[in-house]
């Protein structure tokens, strides 16, 4: 996550007109009328009806029990039944002088029923516990605990102590609770983001309400069945957003319908771009209708109803999955069972596992989901707000209390079940509690841990103790330093563990490592703090590139630049090594303009040892975009940012660049020898390289869902709150607008089946993904060195002098556009069977120059074997006469499957600017 505004993070009432949904109440009162069916909250309000009332309902009674569960130090954080005791087991950390636990009838527009104070464990210290009969629990909410099928306990806590945020009237989660009712901020339910700052409200009766079920307890217990632990250097990390995934499925315009509903907007001085980033969904609808009327024989749109455009947006996935499945084995009949209504859900995300898994990916990253602060999902989650508590808005299931939990947990299985694990983006650092009020010292929300343990939690800042520790930019960095937040994120980890997760990506993680006591002075990432100790011991990743437990990815930037110092376990995200390179070297073509060196692209190559160095396996997650800034398309379609539907968003530097050369837009009119205009062509080669470059390097490379099918945020590169940047296009021609305003068509069913076959090349070569790093040395007596490097003339490198060597990688000379890379396949296969490997020798060669070079190949060296075009990068996959063409409908192919690679006609072989081609020897 890229550090943001915090100021509008921390007030969504005060929120812009195109940022959110959420509207303050206009009159902030906590009296909600209740809806009189016993229905579990919904994203949809119509269910639920609110509106004030006069407080008439008499203060709840307080009554002492005697604990059934008589060993207190037993008791864990959190809630458990008790089998034995027959009881509720409760355990809440708090700093507080008393803690009273609420127990509630209805999950809002109720008070509490009663008040029972809990018993301090004076063997553990801030330790509240208590063990409530199930009798005492029946006669107050009328649930039966053993009856495992009875209703859910809802419950919070109230706490009374010296600390400035211990407020009574404010109702406490329990941090433990493994679901939620709603947020803080629910559509329907409450939408006064402030009430939970102003110290004159009680939020008891809007507030989120912990939950407890044994269904849900039972379902939260790991499987039995083994989980998929492969080495992380073979993995493909796939970067997805959960309601972004699906979104698109059944869109009813296509990105052609809303660019002409763009243009046809009468408004001064926006361009293309800008039009498009502001259409609402008003807009959008009003044309759906118009569209759906003209398809359906209605005389006028108002007459298409809702269920009308359900019932159409049902169909076209269909047919979008239909497509998309094409050719994959076991999905017959998969398509015709999709449900509108799993748009945007861990349901809906496991139809994406055929097209994934035939990709070749093998780890989906997840974008957070925890239960984060608002039901808005068009938000990217990375205000935690209950870190073991599946995002209840992400569920099909979401109206019962363990539906987001079996669900998560059956997505996880079905993508272990084809061979892919789940990774999470998890955000420790901060939480949706947020800061200080803007121009309000000592104002701030009290939801959760603010009110439980506000130091112990949160770093405060020590120049002004009314205000937190912001290297977040969200508000309140955590406090990684005592042991209740320790605790906190390790039983977190440890809960997604057990529903089969086995990888995690810490955002802005040099901040949960932070050793510094005193935040005026920042941030001081220790690669030795006890957070970072207690995390390792739940997975320990042994020395010899296998696992035997779970992987750690650090987002190593965020108060302090810590690339290349976590602890050798972990790996890391390759922000300079391999973001910026490979923008750089596609898009920064003079040197002046921070063109990279041979040997800095060589690095990326070989796994980045320089940068992120230290254990024995490559520990780099190389990936050119992430969630959080330009999509490749973006990258090579926009010189600058363009964010006018989002504040913020710095991606570092963009390094991005619109194709044409010195910004002459009359370059559109001059085409290459495919017939392409000089700057669509330019970019979709650009494209497909840095997909290449990834693939062939070595470390573990992660891709941004959408980038193989020229996903666009038109220029946009902070999209946290903005559907249509989040959602991907799943047209097979998508048509997209690049700085200029000019439309290129790609095919991008063929753009994701040349990065399908990319991925499975670099799956079938183990030289592409070495658990250990390269070494300039023939250690099998066969086929040459494990690596080598050639310059275009098919010259090795390693027999020219130092002076030579040290030119040919440090300088920009014309001799130097061109790395050869020669990998030997068979130092990666057992000895005793080097000579029976198919493919001994992989060749890479990359024109990172601006013309077009002639490159020798160096010799064969296996007698009989011949070299063989696998991939060529300035084939274009869209046909500029037939932009539907299908992918080996076309003239020439940028990426052959094995066993129908092309014979190189000669030694030399003819390389376009700025691409890659790559060969085996057969």
């Amino acid at each position: 996550m890229e550090i943001k505004n915090s100021a509008l993070l921390l007030n969504p009432a005060k929120t812009k007109k195109n940022e959110s949904p959420l509207s303050k109440n206009t009159a902030r009162n906590s009296y909600v009328q209740y809806d009189r069916r016993s229905s579990f909250p919904r994203s949809n309000a119509a269910v639920l009806g609110f509106g004030l009332l006069p407080n008439t309902e008499l203060t709840p009674q307080v009554i002492n029990i005697e604990p059934a569960h008589k060993n207190l130090a037993d008791i864990t954080r959190g809630s458990h039944y008790n089998e034995q005791a027959k009881a509720l087991d409760l355990g809440y950390f708090s700093t507080a002088d008393s803690v009273d636990l609420c127990l509630f009838k209805k999950f809002h527009g109720e008070n509490e029923v009663v008040r029972i104070p809990m018993k301090r464990d004076n063997s553990r210290e801030n330790m509240w516990v208590h063990s409530i009969p199930k009798d005492t629990i029946q006669k107050f909410v009328g649930t039966d605990l053993e009856d495992k099928t009875s209703a859910p306990v809802y419950y919070g806590y109230r706490v009374k102590g010296k600390g400035e945020y211990q407020d009574y009237k404010k109702l406490l989660t329990d941090d433990h609770t493994l679901a939620t009712s709603h947020t803080n901020v629910t559509k329907g339910i409450w939408e006064d983001g402030e009430a939970y700052a102003d110290k004159t409200i009680d939020t008891g009766k809007f507030a989120p309400k912990s939950i407890y079920s044994r269904q849900l307890e039972q379902i939260s217990r790991p499987d039995k069945s083994p989980r998929l632990l492969l080495p992380v250097t073979d993995h493909v990390i796939y970067e997805a957003f959960v309601p972004g995934l699906t979104g698109g499925l059944g869109d009813i315009l296509t990105r052609k319908d809303k660019i002409e509903l763009a243009k046809k907007l009468k408004t001064e001085n926006q361009s293309l771009t800008e039009k498009l980033q502001l259409l609402t969904s008003e807009e959008i609808k009003q044309v759906e209708k118009e569209k759906l009327a003209k398809k359906l024989g209605k005389k006028s749109p108002e007459l298409v109803t809702d269920a009308d455009l359900k019932a159409e947006r049902e169909s076209l996935a269909k047919e979008r999955l239909k497509r998309i499945y094409k050719g994959i084995p076991g999905t017959e009949g998969l398509a015709e069972k999709w449900k509108d209504e799993y748009t945007g859900t861990y349901l809906g995300a496991t139809f994406m596992i055929p097209y994934l898994k035939n990709m070749g990916v093998t780890m989906v990253e997840f974008m957070p989901i925890m239960e984060f602060k608002t039901s808005d999902t068009n938000d990217w989650g990375y205000m935690t707000d209950y870190f073991l508590a599946p995002k209840r808005d992400y569920a099909y299931d979401k109206n019962t209390p363990e539906g987001p939990t079996k669900e998560f947990k059956e997505m996880v299985n079905a993508f272990n079940d084809k061979g892919m694990e789940v990774c999470m983006d998890v955000v420790y650092n901060h939480t949706g509690e947020g800061g200080t009020y803007k121009d309000k010292p000592g104002v701030a929300n009290i939801n959760n841990l603010r009110g439980a343990a506000d130091k112990e939690y949160y770093m405060r800042w020590s120049g002004d103790p009314q205000f937190y520790s912001n290297a977040s930019g969200c508000g309140n960095d955590i406090n990684p330093n005592s042991k209740a937040s320790q605790e906190l994120v390790v039983n977190s980890l440890k809960r997604f563990r057990d529903l089969g997760v086995t990888a995690f990506r810490f955002d802005l993680a040099p901040i949960i490592a932070n050793a510094n006591q005193n935040p005026c002075s920042g941030v001081n990432f220790d690669p030795n703090h006890p957070m970072l100790k207690e995390i390792e011991k739940i997975g320990l990743k042994p020395t010899d590139g296998g696992r035997n437990g779970i992987v750690w990815i650090a987002e190593p930037w965020g108060g302090d630049y810590a690339q290349g110092r976590f602890p050798h376990s972990w790996n890391e995200w390759n922000g300079q090594g391999a973001r910026n390179t490979i923008r750089r070297a596609i898009n920064n073509l003079e040197p002046e303009k921070g063109r990279p060196s041979t040997s800095e692209i060589i690095q990326l190559m070989c796994g980045s040892k320089e940068k992120i160095y230290g254990g024995s396996s490559p520990r780099s997650i190389n990936f050119a975009t992430a969630h959080d800034g330009f999509t490749l398309y973006d990258v090579f379609a926009y010189n600058d940012k363009l964010n006018y539907r989002t504040d913020g968003g710095t991606d570092g530097e963009n390094f991005g660049w619109n194709q044409y050369w010195d910004n002459n837009a009359d370059d559109i009119n001059h085409k290459d020898t495919y017939g392409v205009p000089y700057p669509f062509s330019r970019r979709e080669n650009a494209i497909k390289t840095a997909l290449s470059l990834l693939m062939v390097s070595a470390g573990t490379p992660m891709m941004l869902y959408g980038d193989e099918r020229a996903h666009t945020k038109f220029g946009n590169n902070n999209s946290y709150r903005w559907a249509d940047g989040n959602t991907m296009n799943w047209d097979g021609i998508a048509v997209n607008p690049d700085e200029k305003g000019n439309e290129q068509s790609i095919n991008t069913d063929n753009l994701a089946e040349f990065t399908k076959r990319v991925i499975n090349f670099r799956h079938n070569h183990k030289a592409l993904h070495p658990n250990r790093y390269y070494e300039e040395r023939d250690k099998n007596n066969y086929n040459g060195k494990e690596i080598s490097f050639y310059d275009k003339f098919g010259n090795n490198v390693s027999e020219f002098s130092d002076d030579k060597k040290m030119e040919f990688f440090n300088t920009n000379g014309d001799w130097s556009d061109v790395i050869g890379v020669r990998l030997d396949e068979t130092e990666f296969h057992d000895p005793a069977l080097k000579e029976a490997v198919k493919h001994p020798t992989v060749y890479i060669a990359y024109n990172r120059s601006k013309s077009p070079q002639q490159v020798k190949l160096p010799d064969t060296m296996i007698f009989g074997k011949k070299w063989h075009f696998v991939i060529d990068t300035s084939v274009p996959v869209t046909d500029p006469n037939d932009p539907k063409k299908a992918y080996d409908a076309l003239k020439q192919i940028p990426a052959y499957k094995e066993g129908e690679e092309k014979p190189v006609g000669n030694h030399n072989i003819y390389i376009p600017e700025r691409s890659m081609v790559v060969l085996i020897e057969k």
